[in-house]
């Protein structure tokens, strides 16, 4: 269940922002956060602009 939990973007999101505002407490690595976000940023990016792409042409 934790493998699928940290699947949800939301979780990456709320662990950068509890980093910052509470900094001397543990929390998930800050590559780690970092990187999710940045591939799902640009996996949705990718498929949105296939889609949209795909709907001009026709």
């Amino acid at each position: 269940m934790q493998v699928l939990t940290l699947a949800n973007p939301l979780v990456c999101m709320s662990e950068g922002l509890r980093a910052n505002l509470t900094p001397a407490t543990d929390h998930m690595p800050t590559w780690a956060y970092l990187t999710a976000l940045t591939l799902g940023t640009a996996a949705l990016g990718h498929l949105a602009l296939r889609r949209f792409t795909r709907r001009v042409r026709t």
